[in-house]
């Protein structure tokens, strides 16, 4: 999966507010409030991803 840097920094922010705990998530249009349960499967496997390569 490649994306282009903007969209790379975005998913670093996720993950930045998804370590510290906030309830705050990047949809791919911009971000929305939403309980960790809800984090959709695109995410979750980005998350999957980066965890793999925490260097990026």
């Amino acid at each position: 999966m490649r994306y282009c840097k903007e969209r790379k920094r975005n998913l670093f922010i996720l993950v930045r507010k998804l370590s510290k705990g906030a309830k705050q998530f990047w949809t791919g249009k911009g971000w929305s409030w939403a309980k960790q349960e809800a984090v959709t499967l695109e995410e979750r496997q980005i998350i999957r991803l980066l965890r793999k390569r925490p260097t990026g």
